[in-house]
């Protein structure tokens, strides 16, 4: 298992428990409050993850079809 799939796990795990964690509930907590913007930022975190992985994954995939097409 190289260094980009234990990247990967590890931003999913940290992403995924926060937002399990922090996830907001308006009918519990007044908006705008503590937990409102720290499930906002769990929420931004987690896109964030998302994008970086995707692009991870597109990169890696760009690069195996120029790498193998130069080959052809």
């Amino acid at each position: 298992m190289n260094w980009i799939n234990i990247a990967k796990v590890v931003l999913i795990g940290i992403a995924s428990a926060a937002y399990v964690n922090i996830h907001y509930d308006d009918r519990k907590y007044k908006p705008f409050g503590f937990r409102y913007w720290l499930s906002l930022f769990s929420l931004i975190v987690v896109g964030i993850a998302h994008l970086f992985l995707a692009a991870i994954t597109l990169g890696a995939i760009w690069l195996m079809i120029t790498k193998f097409s130069t080959f052809t």
